[in-house]
């Protein structure tokens, strides 16, 4: 898993503040310009995607609320790649 956070709408000290208090598990991208929201249409915070053995889009949506299509998801990737 990696967070991309939309760096036009959040400067980078307080990304990098949350992170720490967090104490997440896992890298945070600061995307500077927002490009990468710009790029995948990004619909809601916070908005997830699987991307598939084929390096395309295989599940989007808000994961927390949603684990079991997720879950689904990873595994008929998974299937893809064993």
């Amino acid at each position: 898993m990696i967070e991309v956070d939309n760096g036009a709408a959040d400067p980078f000290e307080a990304v990098k503040a949350d992170y720490m208090k967090k104490g997440l598990n896992f890298p945070v991208l600061w995307d500077r310009d927002g490009k990468t929201f710009a790029a995948y249409k990004m619909k809601a915070l916070p908005w997830g995607y699987l991307i598939g053995a084929d390096g395309h889009v295989a599940w989007e949506g808000v994961a927390l609320k949603q684990i079991e299509q997720v879950e689904k998801a990873i595994e008929a990737e998974m299937s893809k790649v064993e």
